[in-house]
Order: structure tokens, then C-alpha cells, then sequence
């Protein structure tokens, strides 16, 4: 759980002035209509304003108090809003727009309830007036707003506000009748079944009970409201001298016993949330005194009675929270009188009921029961708190399973690491949890008790089960065990803390360390590794306030940087997981290894590192642990390597304990020992006589052996019954990572005897000293460095080729034969990993198993291509290692390259059984562009390339889907271009493509540079993109480049640039370079035809501002699109009807007009065959705008414009004429939708005999 990199605190907080100056800004136009005289008040507002000034409100949810300073104006203002906005009679929603606006009275309090929501009721309510005027505006109000035939119904956020305001005003300190003008009260208002009130009540009293009795039973937020409003009225001195609170007492506990199965839970939640409402607000008085028996009577009754009848009403969470509450009030009321004789009943019972409550399965109620069990505790002397203590304790220890010594010696080993939590009920223990952390907030436990209280916040710090779907639960024990070790840091003091033993309690490790020092090192650990952000940052702020509280008690060391321990475990740098994973953790591993490395890494092989749910949190916290094990090493060689090794050891250990049901913590721990191997240190000191003096005294080779052995084991569990088939491939591919990581061990393996077999020579000390040596054990090996250091290379696998057994050589076999079985399975899926792994394997392996292995792989391509669909699902990654081998087995290239231009051309051939092979085109390019083929043979590929950008297939369902396979040939053509210009040959490997060299110089163009410019401006956005990515490296350094890279690829400017990158100077092209502009401006008319509607409107000003900038420009391309009209008249309508249109806008805007590239005579008959006999629209529709546009360049008048008035499609009939009536022809006087066969002749002879074509003409040219 990772917070975002912009944190919405953050963000609040800068933005935070901006926002409020936007709602003071919006808040006066909002509620008066200010553009009319004397500004009155509005009646209705628009909703989508109402909503936009609550989205701004809701923004400070995180931050409440930047609002403080604005609530003076802001509360106010919208209160007097509201008052005056309510005697106002509103008319009936009008029925034009009537869902776009709503009343202003109700979007008022929808922004007063955001502020109640956002900075809370009782901060808000201050603000509110508290003239008693007020009062019989709110309630007449209110009355007529809640009545069933008003016609603007009040909403629950109106009821809402006006019952906090009312409950405010109530607090007046005289008495109620004084409030009112009106003395009387309507009885068929306020008569109320079972409730029987004195005649000489108050009528707002009166009124006021009526109305909080009505709303009690609301399923909304009103019901709190009303709850207060009836509470305050309640406690009034003069109220409760006319009997009021006690008639509504006991009228609450009969409508508690006369609840029935079926009816509505929601009056009778109401009735119990005024009871704990009345009873807490008399905690300090003595009203509820002689109500005590009978209420606690009346809830012990509804629990008790939950399985009789009453189970409905007390399934309900809200129920037995109130119950808590309550019951929580009644024990804190009946303990100020301890001797009364119901007291002990009331206390006993109220503490066992919260006990069975702490394991609820709601978590509201298990708050609750926890906060009210540890009020009570505070209440009782120091004997009884002890005891409650200790029951709480037992409770948390009952299902624990501790395990036995071994030897059994009838003792268990009760560290806290080594509990068992399988049998533990995690609702329960939370709650529990909660208990005793709220204890400690208040100091409650003595502390002779901190000693098991500390056990088991530790193991609650660690908490974690899974449910039966693997999901894992126990965050919110955690959390709480979190705030109780805060609470500890806090409440306690250094000499008590560690006056605490925590002897037999603690693992090995920490056994010589502090109490303090412990507690710190467990919270280091949850902040480093916690899954849930929360916790991370709560365990740093507890150990903050740890190492504030207790100076010099906790190791808080200096690294590298000079940061301690407070600034690397800090409440910002354990936000982001991956963060704390592999640099918090790391970095407080380098502070100290005996008091945070060794219980970091002991957590990394738990739940919260290799165990964890998520793939790649097991691969951070894998590399986490072989980082901070090798800090924990020791320094000298070869000690680190035997440190390494018995890691390794005890993470082999736990993988053969595992489940089969236990496949993440098995690929967890698998790519743990690969991170294990590749952390494995080199020779610091690269001479000779070093290595024989590691060799002699430590015996370097036998622990390289004993790794290997490790490794060998790890790899036969391929073919064990060790996970399940789903996990397969996963686990496969970390097995495959280990075998990688393996190779440093085994190059070091294969040297370190082939040094004894030649202790003279003098040429391992150089091999060892080279950098391409460096990455070749690291597996960053590149083919370039081979034949430089072939020979020490070569030395090495000679060596180990002379053995005949051991791991070595069983290494070797067993890592060839697992790679190639799981790459013919398709289980390797990352290709970075299977390059790496091809690599390395060929290095160490013969000529003929070489040359075999890449045989097989071949004809595994060759022999599949046209079978089945599902072969590109399992084998893309054997085109990876084909394009691995390429690189490094020169005798096999030529085979290669036909194999995959063989395979190239099976998926579009009509007889392969594949009919359009979307997955293996993309495959075979994007894996080409990320090989290093294209460094050295680009030209033999450059065909393949160049058909993935002609690549235009469309799907009847998908549409587009090629558009993949022409962004994989761009990566791969800029993949060619970016190598050859950082060659040092400059063009070595590239036959005649368009690349400057380094010293400015430029070359003739190739089939891939027009391709690539008609991706650039095509009508997808990510094919523009990744076009723009691809020439980057043919652009010549100039402003103008500038301008096109910024640009984004919808606007004017980039379109601009590209129609201009021949003659602009964009290009980086020599003056003999031709290319063909057609075949760019092919994929120019499908954006100004076909794209989004900024797309049409900015490439289209580009296009015409093009052809105005220069004659030339105009020739150039209108002679394109002739050529594009005559290229694609059979072969795409896609692009014709694009090329029809832009042709129909050049003519309209006078600029095709101008062209003397064009025989328009000729255009005439193309764009006639263009259309011929299709039934296609859109494609008339443009030859027919195309026709009214030759009718101002041709001689004579377009026939076939005329025909269209005839045409079978009436919509057609209506584009011609149209068309004609704009050109000022005589067509208006027919229905052209309804002609008759001759009307067009008609018309035709009407213009030849009166001369009107030439009029025609002549009008149009003029216009």
C-alpha cells in the first residue's frame, strides 16, 4: 500500500489559498443575483454549482484546520443566506431546466453539512447566530418543510442543519416560554403515542420534541440531530420541573419492550442513541441518577432477549454500540456512589458484556467496547484495574500455541516471534489490543505489568492471518498494537521501561539489548516493512516520540550520508513501500547490524517480506534481504562468502518446510537466493597473491561448492510436487532469475582452481581487474567484450569442462536443460531475464551444445509457424533468445534470418491457418528492437520493419489492432537510428538509411524514414507519439526541432513541423535525399479527416497555412494526393475517403484551385473511379464535394455532378443538389429527394441553352 508521490496533505496545503479565494470569490454571486438591482437574493441555483463548491470544501477533509481562519466570514454569510432565503414562498420547480437547478434554501445547507462533515459539528455551530428570533422561523420552518404534501420537500442535509441550529439556540439561558411569540401549538402536530407531557410545557419545547421525535426515527444523519435537539430540550431546568425528561424516559423504555419482529429498526436505534445521548451528558450531574436501575434494566432486557425476538434489532452494529455506550455511561454514573447496593451488579455485568464485546465482528463496536472497558478501568481502584488487566492478558494468551524447546524439557519456548496465531480469533484480538492500548494512554496499568502487556504488543506489531481466499487480515490489530507501543513511549518513563526484563521473552539476537532498544528495534522493523502505510508511518512517529522521550537510550548511529536513525526511518520516507523496502530498511541495516540488521532480515523471510501477497513486494524484499545481508557480513574474504552461504543454507532450510499451498512464500524465497547469489562480493583485492591467500586460509572453493550444491537442489524441485500447476510459471521464472544470479558463483568456482592448475599465470589478475569482467559477473554481459576476453574466459570453461563430476558440471547441465525445458513451456516470460540467461549459458557451454541449442530453438519457429493460435501465447520468448543468439553464434545468422522472415510472412498468409497473426508480428519486431541485432545487421532487417509500418489490418471487431504492430516497428526503426548514430563507425551495420553522422555530415534516405514520418501524422494519438520517439534521432539540432519535440502531437505547431520537415531543415538529409512525400501525406489526410476534432481543426490550419507559404508547397501536395488517389482506388477506402475529403477542403478553401501540378481533367475521371459502383456514403458524399470544386477549374460543367441529382440514395440527391444550388444553380425549384428520371436532363438543358453554365462559373469564381 503505497501513498501517492503528490500526497493529498501536500497538496491541500499548497494549494489550499487558492481554493478558499475561489469559494469566497463564487460565495456572494452564488446567493445573490448580482447583475440585478439592489442584489436580491436567488430562489434557485444550479446544481453543478453547489457541487463544485462542495468539491472545493472536501479537499480540506485531511486538513481541517486551514478552514479556521475563513469559517468567521464563510459560516456566517451562508447562515444569513439561509435565514433570509426561507420566509420566501418558492413556486414549483419551472419545467424548463427543472434538473439542473435546485432551491437555494437547500443547497445553503448542503455546504453547511460539507463544513459540519469536513471541520465537525461542534466547531461549526459556534458560527451560527444565536439571536432567540431565530427560533420560530426555524421551527415554523422545519414544520412545513417535513410536510408529506409541500411541494419542495425538504432534503435530510436541511433537517439536518436546521436541527444542529435549533439544539444551539436551546442553550439560551431563560426560560422557553419567553422564546416564542406564539403560545399555542397545534395538538394534530405534536401528539405523540405514548408520551404524555404537561399541558404548561413550553409550546418550542412542545414543538421541539415533536420534531426530534419525528426525526429520531430517520435512517439519515438527521436522526443524530435530532437526538441532540431532544437531549438539550430534555436537560433544561424548566423542562425537567414540568416532568419532561421523565415521561420521556420511561416512554423510551416502553417503546424498547414493545419493539416487535418486522418493524423498523431505525425508531428503535433512535430511542437508544437519546439514551446514551441523555446519560452522557449527565456524567457530571445528578439527573440520571434515579433513572439508573431502570435503564440499565431496560438494555440488559434487549440483550438478553436478542434470541427471543429481538435478534433483528440487535444484529445491528449501531445497536450494540449504543448499547456499549450506555451501558458504558450507567457503570461511570452508578461509580460515583459505590456503596449503593446495585453498583457491584451493574459493574460486573457492564465489564463482562464489554468483554464479549472487544471480539465483535464490526469494528465500530469493538472501538467502542474497547474506549468504554478501559473509561471504566480509570474508575476503579488500582486492584481492580490490575485485574482487568490480567484478564485481557489471558484472553490474548488462551489460543496462542507456544512451541516446545527441543529437546522437549516440558517447557515452551515463549519468545514473542515464536507464537502461534493460526487458532487466534483476529476480531477478538483487536479489540483487545485496542483495550489495552487505550489503558496505557491513560496510564492505567501499573508498571509491574508492562512486562506482559510489551509480549503481546509485539506480537500484535506482527499480527497477521489469512482468510480463505489468501487474502491477508490483522492490519487493524497491528495498527492498534502500533498506538499502544506510542502510548508507551509516552506514558512511561526511561527507568521503568527498562526496569522491565524481557529475559526468555526475546529472540537470540536481541537477548544484550535494552527494553527501550527492543521496542525501538520492532518499531524500526514495521515501519521498513508493514504492508500498510498507515502503520509505517504510525510506527515512525511512535519511534520518534520513543527516542524524544528517552535520550540516549535507542542506537540511532550515522551512516554513510551522515543521517541517523530519526531521519532514515522518517514519517515521509516510509510512505512509499518499495521505498522503505529496499532504502529505509537497508539504510538502518548500515546503523547498526547487531540492534536493526539481523531483525530486519529476520522479517524479510516472514509474511512481511517474501511471504507477502504481492509478486513484486516479494521481489523488492528478496533484494532488500541480499543488500542487507551483505552488510551484515562480515568484512574480510572469504568470511563474507561463507556469511553468505549459511543464509542461503537457512533459506533453502525453510523452503523445504513449506506447504504445496505455499507458492508465494516459495517463489519469495526462491528469488531471495537469487538476490542472495547476486550479492555475492568479488575479489576487493584482484592480485594474485590475495586470491591465493583466500584460497589457502579459508578455502574459497568449497563454500563456492556448498552454494552450488544449494542451488542444484533448489532447481530439482522443478519436477517435485512442491506448488501448485497455476504457480508454476511464476516460480519457474524466480528459479530462472537464481540460475542467473548463480553464474558469479559459478564463474569464481570454475577460477579459482583453474588459478591452482596455473599458479603462474599472470593473466587472471587483469581478467579479474576489467570492467566488462565486472558485468559479466553481475550478468550484464554484452556480446562486444567477448572477443576481447575470450581467453581468460575460454580458460575458465576449459577448466570446468575438464570436470567430470561435482556441482560444477551438474550446475551447468541442470541450469541448460531448466532453462530450455521452461522456455519451450513458456513459463520465462520476462525478456530482459531470458537474454540475460541465453547469454550466459552460451558463454559456459561447448560448441556443439551451443550450436544445438539454438538449432532447436529455431526449428521450433520454423516447424510451429501456421499451427495453432494458442503457440504465441506459450513460446514468445523463444524469439527472444533466437535474437540473443543471433548476437553471439555469427555462424548461425544467416539461418536465423531466414527462420524469422520465414515466420515474418506466415502471419499474413492466407494458407498458413492463421488468417491476420497479431501477437507474433508484434512479438518478432518489439523483441528485434530490444536485441542488438539492429546495432550491427540493421539492413537485413530493414524489410521487415518497413512492412510492420505498412501494417493497416483491421479487425470487424477490434478495428485498429495493427496500430500495435506499426509502434513496435517504430521502436524498432528508432532502435536502428539511435545505434548506428552512437556507433563509432557512424553508419557500420546500416546500408543507406538517413542518419547524420557525428561531424555533421548527412546520407541518402531508405524505405523507413517516409513510413516513420507517416506514423508521426497519422490519426491515432500513441502512434504519433511513438513516431515522434523514433526520428528523434534523424533531426537536425535547430530551433524548429525544439519547437516539434515540445509540441504536443494534437497541435497546430508539431503538424506544421512534420509537413515542413523536407524543405524546413527538421531532417538531418542530404541534398541528394529523395523521398516520397505521398506516402507521408497518406497518413496526413486520415487526422485532417478522420481524427479527433482539435486534431481536424489544427492539422488542417497546418495544411492550409502550408500550401499558402509557398506555390511550391501547394504543387507539392496536390500532386501527393493525386498519386494517393490513384494508389489507393482499390486498395483502402480508409484512406481514399480521407484524401476525397481534404481534396473537397482544399477546393473550398481556393487553394487546390491554384495547382499546377494537376491535370484536372484527369482528377475528374479518378475521383469518378473512386466511387464507381460503391455503396459506400461517405465516399459519394466526398466525390460529390470534390465535383462542385472541378466545376470552378473545368470547362465545361462535371456530368456526373448532375447524375448525382438522380442518384438511388435520396441523402445523395440532397449533397449534389446542395452542392449545385451553391454554385448558384437553378436547382431550388425541384425536390430533388422526390425528382422523376429526366429532371436532371432537365436542369442540364436549362444551363446549356440559356448560357447559364458560364454564369455559373463565372459567380462562383467571383464569390
Amino acid at each position: 500500500m503505497d501513498a501517492p508521490e503528490l500526497e493529498e496533505d501536500v497538496r491541500v496545503q499548497r494549494d489550499s489559498g487558492q481554493l478558499l479565494a475561489d469559494f469566497e470569490q463564487s460565495l456572494n454571486p452564488f446567493l445573490y443575483n448580482i447583475a440585478a438591482p439592489n442584489a436580491p437574493i436567488r430562489r434557485r441555483v444550479r446544481i453543478s454549482e453547489t457541487e463544485r463548491l462542495v468539491s472545493l470544501l472536501e479537499n480540506f477533509q485531511e486538513l481541517p484546520q486551514l478552514l479556521d481562519p475563513y469559517l468567521p466570514r464563510f459560516v456566517p454569510t451562508l447562515a444569513e443566506g439561509l435565514l433570509t432565503s426561507m420566509p420566501r414562498q418558492t413556486s414549483k420547480l419551472p419545467s424548463t431546466n427543472a434538473d439542473l437547478l435546485m432551491p437555494l434554501p437547500r443547497a445553503i445547507c448542503r455546504l453547511l453539512y460539507t463544513f459540519c462533515k469536513v471541520r465537525g459539528e461542534k466547531v461549526i455551530v459556534r458560527f451560527l447566530s444565536t439571536e432567540v428570533r431565530h427560533v420560530d422561523l426555524l421551527l415554523f420552518a422545519v414544520e412545513k418543510g417535513t410536510m408529506p404534501n409541500d411541494d419542495e420537500a425538504w432534503s435530510w442535509e436541511q433537517r439536518y442543519v436546521v436541527l444542529v441550529w435549533l439544539s444551539q439556540l436551546l442553550l439560551a439561558p431563560f426560560d422557553l416560554v419567553s422564546m416564542s411569540a406564539d403560545a399555542t401549538v397545534d395538538e394534530t402536530q405534536t401528539r405523540i403515542a405514548g408520551l404524555e407531557l404537561s399541558p404548561d410545557v413550553p409550546a418550542v419545547a412542545m414543538r421541539s420534541i415533536a420534531i426530534s421525535l419525528r426525526f429520531l426515527a430517520a435512517s439519515g444523519k438527521e436522526r443524530d440531530a435530532a437526538k441532540g435537539l431532544l437531549v438539550r430540550v430534555a436537560i433544561r431546568r424548566d423542562v425537567q420541573d414540568l416532568n419532561v425528561l421523565d415521561n420521556l424516559i420511561k416512554w423510551a423504555l416502553s417503546s424498547l419492550r414493545g419493539y416487535e419482529k418486522g418493524q423498523s429498526i431505525y425508531r428503535y436505534i433512535g430511542i437508544l442513541s437519546f439514551l446514551a445521548g441523555i446519560t452522557k451528558i449527565s456524567l457530571n450531574t445528578s439527573y440520571m441518577d434515579q433513572y439508573l436501575p431502570s435503564v440499565f434494566g431496560g438494555v440488559r432486557s434487549l440483550i438478553a432477549s436478542a434470541d427471543k425476538g429481538t435478534s433483528e434489532l440487535y444484529d445491528s452494529a449501531v445497536t450494540r454500540e449504543l448499547c456499549i455506550k450506555i451501558l458504558r455511561n450507567i457503570t461511570l454514573l452508578s461509580l460515583r456512589k459505590p456503596d449503593d447496593d446495585f453498583v457491584a451488579e451493574i459493574v460486573d455485568d457492564s465489564i463482562q458484556y464489554l468483554f464479549d464485546c472487544s471480539g465483535d465482528s464490526s469494528t465500530p463496536v469493538r472501538l467502542a467496547a474497547s474506549k468504554a472497558l478501559s473509561r471504566i478501568t480509570l474508575k476503579l481502584d488500582a486492584s481492580m484495574g490490575e485485574e482487568i488487566v490480567s484478564m485481557i492478558v489471558e484472553r490474548l494468551e488462551h489460543d496462542i500455541i507456544w512451541p516446545k524447546f527441543n529437546p522437549p524439557d516440558h517447557r515452551h519456548d515463549r519468545r514473542f516471534s515464536r507464537a502461534n496465531l493460526d487458532r487466534v480469533k483476529p476480531q477478538e484480538w483487536h479489540g483487545l489490543i485496542m483495550t489495552l492500548s487505550q489503558l496505557l494512554y491513560h496510564r492505567s496499568p501499573p508498571p509491574s505489568t508492562l512486562r506482559d502487556i510489551l509480549v503481546y504488543l509485539f506480537i500484535g506489531l506482527s499480527f497477521e492471518q489469512r482468510d480463505t481466499l489468501g487474502s491477508p487480515i490483522g492490519a487493524n490489530v497491528r495498527d492498534a498494537a502500533c498506538f499502544g507501543l506510542w502510548a508507551v513511549a509516552r506514558k512511561y518513563s526511561t527507568a521503568e521501561l527498562e526496569a522491565v526484563s524481557l529475559e526468555y521473552l526475546v529472540d537470540d539476537v536481541e537477548i544484550k539489548s535494552t527494553t527501550v532498544q527492543t521496542l525501538a528495534t520492532q518499531l524500526v522493523v514495521a515501519a521498513c516493512l508493514d504492508p500498510v502505510g498507515n502503520i509505517r508511518r504510525g510506527s515512525s512517529a511512535a519511534l520518534q516520540e520513543l527516542i524524544g522521550r528517552h535520550p540516549n537510550t535507542v542506537t540511532k548511529g550515522i551512516d554513510h550520508e551522515g543521517k541517523d536513525l530519526i531521519t532514515v526511518v522518517g514519517y515521509h520516507a516510509v510512505a512509499l513501500r518499495s521505498r522503505a523496502i529496499t532504502e529505509v530498511a537497508c539504510g538502518v541495516a548500515e546503523l547498526s547490524v547487531q540492534d536493526y540488521a539481523n531483525s530486519i532480515m529476520a522479517a524479510l523471510l516472514s509474511w512481511r517480506g517474501v511471504g507477502d501477497k504481492n509478486d513484486r513486494t516479494r521481489q523488492l524484499a528478496a533484494e532488500a534481504m541480499g543488500r542487507v545481508a551483505l552488510i551484515s557480513a562480515p568484512k574480510e574474504q572469504p568470511e563474507v562468502w561463507r556469511h553468505m552461504a549459511s543464509i542461503i543454507e537457512e533459506v533453502q532450510k525453510k523452503m523445504l518446510g513449506l506447504q504445496i499451498n505455499q507458492s508465494d512464500e516459495r517463489h519469495g524465497l526462491v528469488h531471495c537466493v537469487a538476490a542472495l547469489a547476486s550479492e555475492m562480493p568479488g575479489f576487493k583485492d584482484n592480485s594474485q597473491a590475495a586470491i591465493h591467500k583466500a584460497m589457502e586460509r579459508r578455502g574459497a572453493y568449497s563454500i563456492f561448492e556448498k552454494i552450488l550444491l544449494l542451488v542444484n537442489k533448489i532447481i530439482d524441485a522443478k519436477s517435485s510436487a512442491h506448488f501448485l500447476e497455476q504457480d508454476h510459471g511464476r516460480i519457474v521464472e524466480a528459479t530462472a532469475t537464481l540460475i542467473l544470479h548463480t553464474f558469479r558463483t559459478f564463474c569464481f568456482s570454475g577460477l579459482l582452481p583453474w588459478l591452482v592448475r596455473f599458479p603462474t599465470a599472470d593473466m587472471l589478475p587483469r581478467f579479474l581487474k576489467l570492467e566488462s569482467t565486472s558485468k559479466l559477473l553481475e550478468a550484464a554481459y554484452k556480446n562486444n567484450c567477448f572477443t576481447e576476453h575470450q581467453i581468460g574466459l575460454l580458460g575458465c570453461a576449459n577448466n570446468v569442462a575438464g570436470l567430470k563430476t561435482g556441482p560444477l558440471p551438474e550446475f551447468l547441465s541442470k541450469a541448460r536443460s531448466y532453462f530450455e525445458d521452461s522456455l519451450e513451456d513458456g513459463l520465462i516470460e520476462d525478456p530482459e531475464l531470458i537474454r540475460n540467461c541465453v547469454r550466459v549459458i552460451m558463454i559456459f557451454s561447448d560448441k556443439g551444445d551451443r550450436e544445438a541449442m539454438a538449432l532447436r530453438w529455431i526449428s521450433s519457429v520454423t516447424v510451429l509457424q501456421g499451427r495453432h493460435s494458442s503457440w504465441k501465447d506459450k513460446k514468445r520468448g523463444i524469439f527472444v533468445a533466437i535474437w540473443a543468439v543471433f548476437s553471439q553464434e555469427k555462424h548461425l545468422q544467416s539461418r536465423i534470418n531466414e527462420s524469422m522472415h520465414d515466420r515474418w510472412r506466415s502471419t499474413v498468409r492466407s494458407n498458413s491457418g492463421l488468417s491476420y497473426d497479431l501477437d507474433t508480428r508484434i512479438a518478432l519486431l518489439q523483441y528485434l528492437a530490444e536485441s542488438d541485432v539492429l546495432d550491427t545487421h540493421a539492413h537485413e532487417f530493414e524489410d521487415m520493419v518497413a512492412e510492420g509500418l505498412d501494417d493497416y489490418h483491421l479487425d470487424p471487431v477490434r478495428g485498429d489492432i495493427s496500430s500495435l504492430v506499426r509502434i513496435a516497428a517504430a521502436k524498432a526503426a528508432g532502435r536502428m537510428w539511435d545505434a548506428s548514430m552512437s556507433s563509432p563507425n557512424g553508419l557500420h551495420g546500416v546500408s543507406d538509411m538517413a542518419l547524420g553522422k557525428p561531424n555533421g555530415s548527412s546520407i541518402q534516405t531508405s524505405i523507413v524514414v517516409d513510413r516513420i514520418l507517416r506514423l508521426c501524422v497519422e490519426r491515432l494519438d500513441n502512434v504519433r507519439a511513438e513516431g515522434r520517439k523514433a526520428i528523434i534521432p534523424l533531426l537536425r539540432p535547430s530551433p524548429e526541432t525544439s519547437v516539434f519535440l515540445d509540441a504536443p502531437v494534437t497541435s497546430y505547431n508539431y503538424f506544421y513541423r512534420v509537413l515542413n520537415a523536407g524543405t524546413g531543415g527538421l531532417l538531418n538529409l542530404g541534398p541528394e535525399s529523395t523521398w516520397n512525400y505521398g506516402i507521408m501525406l497518406a497518413g496526413y489526410v486520415t487526422s485532417a479527416a478522420n481524427g479527433a476534432q482539435d486534431v481536424i481543426r489544427n492539422s488542417r490550419a497546418a495544411l492550409l497555412d502550408y500550401c499558402e507559404a509557398d506555390p511550391a508547397n501547394t504543387d507539392r501536395v496536390t500532386k501527393a494526393l493525386y498519386d494517393i488517389l490513384i494508389e489507393f482506388q482499390k486498395k483502402d477506402d480508409r484512406v481514399l475517403i480521407a484524401t476525397l475529403e481534404i481534396i473537397a477542403f482544399l477546393f473550398d478553401m481556393q487553394v487546390m484551385q491554384t495547382s499546377k501540378s494537376v491535370d484536372f481533367s484527369k482528377l475528374y475521371l479518378q475521383i469518378q473511379q473512386s466511387h464507381y459502383r460503391s455503396t459506400n456514403v461517405k465516399k459519394i458524399e466526398a466525390a460529390i464535394r470534390c465535383y462542385g470544386g472541378l466545376c470552378e477549374v473545368l470547362t465545361k460543367p462535371p456530368r456526373k455532378l448532375f447524375k448525382m441529382l438522380m442518384h438511388p440514395y435520396p441523402s445523395m440527391r440532397k449533397v449534389a443538389a446542395d452542392e449545385l444550388y451553391n454554385l448558384g444553380g437553378l436547382v431550388e425549384k425541384t425536390n430533388w429527394t422526390k425528382a422523376k428520371n429526366g429532371d436532371e436532363d432537365r436542369v442540364w438543358e436549362e444551363l446549356e441553352r440559356d448560357g447559364g453554365w458560364e454564369k455559373l462559373v463565372i459567380g462562383a469564381k467571383g464569390e
